[in-house]
């Protein structure tokens, strides 16, 4: 059995590993953000834009 469970993981890692030489490259990555930025919460919404920004 730890045979059998030992294959499959290693069958899984494997072919996660596989690419695609031919595959196009982005060159720009878009994230997105939605939060309140304005009204009664905008402090709140104001400190998770800035945490994203630094994040990124």
């Amino acid at each position: 059995m730890k045979l059998v469970t030992s294959s499959l993981a290693l069958l899984a890692v494997l072919s996660s590993c596989e690419s695609d030489p031919e595959a196009p490259v982005a060159s720009t990555l878009t994230i997105a953000f939605e939060g309140p930025l304005t009204g009664d919460q905008a402090s709140n919404g104001q400190d998770m834009l800035r945490g994203v920004r630094l994040a990124v």
